[in-house]
């Protein structure tokens, strides 16, 4: 399941204020050692996301987060999965049973420098060929980054096929994709 805020105009620092009264403490600490203002919030509207996912799991309160050795977060003890991801637009979670990724990004203008940092000779001739190159490089980095995140060992890995098992939603202003062929997706207007 993929869970997706999209209203975050709406949070601003009374919001915050009120949303972090009920976080628990490992959390807060994360969210008050950020600088920035939307760092925060999107920082709470992510923990929000999963905690709406765990509790539709029947999973209450959120367990402390452990970390794999590039830093994945986990719950142990649970066999659930998560990842969470945010920009400017838009937060999202994504819960499984089984390793997941999810990335969501503002679109960005096409780069042919990141296009060659990148993509294979495959990709940058698809993104050279196609209609819209920003949304076709954004689409390509969210695919990436789900796959990074699935794995839990970062962009340095290698992907074979970004097509295979990756989902990738295009909404106004912004791409998602998660590593699953067929999600369920819920959109959310407030947390």
């Amino acid at each position: 399941m993929v869970y997706i805020f999209e209203n975050l105009q709406l949070c601003d620092p009374e919001w915050l204020a009120e949303k972090t009264k009920n976080l628990p403490l490992w959390r807060l600490q994360k969210v008050q050692a950020l600088k920035k203002q939307e760092d925060k919030i999107r920082s709470v509207a992510a923990f929000l996301l999963l905690e709406r996912a765990l509790q539709d799991l029947g999973i209450s309160p959120v367990p402390e987060f452990a970390y794999e050795e590039f830093g994945k977060p986990y719950l142990p003890g649970y066999p659930v999965h998560f990842s969470l991801s945010h920009t400017k637009n838009a937060v999202a979670c994504a819960v499984t049973d089984r390793p997941i990724g999810v990335d969501v990004q503002e679109k960005m203008e096409y780069s042919s420098r990141l296009a060659q940092r990148i993509c294979s000779d495959a990709e940058r001739t698809a993104l050279e060929n196609a209609k819209d190159k920003d949304l076709a490089l954004t689409a390509l980095w969210t695919k990436k980054e789900a796959l990074a995140k699935c794995s839990g060992k970062g962009l340095g890995e290698k992907f074979s096929s970004l097509e295979e098992g990756v989902f990738t939603l295009h909404r106004p202003g912004y791409c998602l994709s998660v590593t699953e062929e067929k999600p369920e997706i819920c959109i959310l207007n407030e947390l």
